[in-house]
């Protein structure tokens, strides 16, 4: 059998409903609205596409379960409760002038910051006042190389006026001219400096060799004292060079008789016709007994070549001889007189013709070699070269023997 439709729907509803409820419902009137329920507060464990930001001095606690577990649906079934997690508290950042350990914990655990802060990403550790400090250091140590080089410059500088004015006071010569003044170098304290040696060929003995054509003697002519614009002029050039700020001079006291190391060392000028020899140390021997006889002295060994005025073999042909084992000593007195060359001597064009001073004082110069084997020993000699040896006519001499070239100014 069926149901009409009309039949049903004309029913009543209570035939419909058994609850007694639901004799109770009354139909919905706009007259008077209600106020919408309030929303409850969102749980902080729901997921949530925003970010819920709040400020650090804020501290959230989740919202409690007050009535949520006793209210029951319209249905009479009770709602289901749950356990809400622990509550977490906010840690606020640390001020300004906290301790430098605040910096190894952060406002959460697992944040980046915190994290970053934690291994020590933005720490930046610097030293005050290292560069500073550097600086200062510098500048002290700056200034005491400074001071001391300018005090040791002073201090070196008036102990040498000091020192060379007591030297021009005790150098000056018996004319009145200071013997420390050289041309073109400027004052320089007594001996230094650089002299031309007047001297005369006083002497000469050839009694080392068998020929005494073989050993000669410049200029090849004896002064004469009865004659003396004769000739006998012979010149050495020297040059006196301190080696040490402290050197012997005049007034510089007595010595014992082998003399002292003088401090001052002699060469010769660039001259290819005079003797040549260069930094020969000097000794300054000065007597106790005689302070007139205070001297610089030098000597080496040098080999002295002559060229024979006549033919040594039966060929007339050129010879050179060569005294290996002569010895060339110098003597320059500080205080002694010299008394040479006179007026009358011919020194005019040497004296003229030379830039440095006359040494003021006595000179003494020597050359001397002994006899023996192979001296001396001589060479035909041709178009500028030596040849064969010559034997004949050369006879050894005793080593006592000598054979020297002496002189002096006085």
């Amino acid at each position: 059998m069926k149901h009409q439709p009309e039949s049903a729907l004309r029913q009543p509803a209570s035939k419909r409903i058994s609850s007694p409820a639901s004799q109770r419902l009354q139909s919905v009137s706009d007259r008077h609205p209600r106020a919408p329920p309030p929303i409850p507060v969102k749980s902080i464990l729901r997921n949530s596409t925003s970010t819920l930001s709040l400020p650090s001095s804020i501290i959230v606690t989740p919202p409690q379960d007050h009535d949520s577990d006793k209210q029951t649906s319209s249905s009479g079934t009770a709602a289901t409760s749950g356990t809400a997690p622990p509550s977490y508290k906010w840690i606020p950042e640390q001020q300004a002038g906290d301790n430098e350990s605040s910096l190894d914990s952060g406002p959460v655990e697992g944040e980046k910051l915190a994290e970053l802060r934690k291994n020590g990403g933005y720490r930046r550790k610097h030293k005050r006042g290292g560069w500073w400090r550097m600086l200062l250091l510098i500048i002290v140590f700056c200034v005491v190389v400074v001071g001391l080089a300018v005090g040791l410059g002073v201090g070196l500088t008036v102990g040498r006026r000091k020192h060379e004015s007591q030297i021009n006071e005790s150098g000056s010569t018996a004319s009145g001219t200071s013997g420390n003044d050289t041309q073109g170098s400027g004052p320089q304290p007594f001996p230094i400096g650089q002299y031309t040696m007047l001297t005369a060929l006083k002497n000469v003995s050839t009694g080392c060799t068998s020929n005494a054509e073989t050993w000669t003697c410049y200029p090849r002519t004896t002064y004469d004292p009865s004659d003396p614009s004769a000739g006998g002029l012979a010149t050495f050039d020297w040059i006196l060079t301190n080696t040490s700020s402290i050197f012997a001079t005049m007034g510089s006291g007595p010595t014992a008789d082998e003399g002292v190391p003088a401090n001052i060392s002699i060469s010769s000028t660039d001259n290819p016709l005079s003797i040549g020899f260069n930094d020969r140390p000097l000794t300054y021997i000065s007597s106790a007994s005689n302070s007139s006889t205070a001297r610089l002295t030098f000597s080496y060994t040098m080999g002295k070549s002559v060229f024979p005025a006549t033919s040594l073999t039966n060929n007339n042909i050129g010879s050179q001889c060569f005294f290996n084992q002569t010895v060339f000593t110098g003597t320059l007195y500080l205080s002694a007189p010299r008394n040479y060359p006179t007026e009358n001597t011919n020194s005019s064009s040497v004296q003229s013709s030379s830039t440095n001073i006359q040494w003021p004082y006595a000179v003494e110069v020597t050359q001397s070699s002994p006899g023996g084997e192979d001296t001396p020993a001589c060479y035909e000699y041709m178009n500028g070269s030596n040849g064969d040896r010559i034997t004949t006519g050369l006879t050894a001499q005793p080593a006592s023997s000598q054979c020297s070239c002496n002189y002096n100014n006085f």
